[in-house]
C-alpha cells in the first residue's frame, strides 16, 4: 500500500533557519521537500515574512531563496479569515494566530515551527494539530539517521 507524502505546515523561522545555516534540521526539512519526500506547505503571510526577513537580513541569500522556491515550490494555502485568526486568537499569542489558523486549515499533518514558547503542546492539543520543533520533526520522518 502506498503511503501518502508527509504534508507539514512550516513557519518562516523553521525556512530561514534552513537557508541561514545550511546544517541541521530544519535545512533538512528543506532538503526532504527538494528530494520530493515530503511536501512542505506555507501561507502567503509566511511567504511575504520570509522574503522580508531576507531582504533585511540575509539580503546576500535572495537569489538562493528565489531559486529554491521556483525550483521546489511549497504548497501555498491562501491566508486564514479574520473569523478563522479569531477562533484560534485566544490559544495563542496574537501575532502567531494567523499561524495557527492557517496550519489547521490547510490540513497539514502537523506544524514545524521553532517557536515553543507560543505553540506549545497545550495549544497544539486544544487544536488538535500536531506541533513538532524542526529537531523532533525531522527525527519523525527519518527515524534512522539517514
Amino acid at each position: 500500500m502506498a503511503r501518502n507524502k508527509p504534508r507539514p505546515f512550516i513557519d518562516t523561522n523553521v525556512l530561514f533557519s534552513g537557508f541561514y545555516q545550511s546544517l541541521g534540521p530544519s535545512a533538512q526539512i528543506l532538503n526532504q521537500h527538494a528530494k520530493g519526500k515530503i511536501t512542505m506547505i506555507i501561507s502567503r503571510q509566511i511567504l511575504e515574512e520570509l522574503v522580508t526577513n531576507f531582504r533585511l537580513k540575509k539580503r546576500e541569500l535572495l537569489f538562493q531563496l528565489k531559486t529554491y522556491l521556483t525550483n521546489t515550490p511549497p504548497e501555498i494555502v491562501a491566508d486564514p479569515t479574520a473569523e478563522q485568526v479569531e477562533k484560534v486568537s485566544s490559544l495563542i499569542n496574537p501575532t502567531d494566530a494567523p499561524i495557527l489558523a492557517a496550519a489547521i486549515n490547510s490540513k497539514a499533518d502537523c506544524l514545524v515551527t521553532g517557536n515553543t514558547r507560543h505553540f506549545t503542546a497545550k495549544v497544539s492539543k486544544q487544536t488538535g494539530i500536531l506541533i513538532f520543533t524542526p529537531g523532533i520533526y525531522v527525527k519523525r520522518i527519518n527515524p534512522g539517521g539517514r
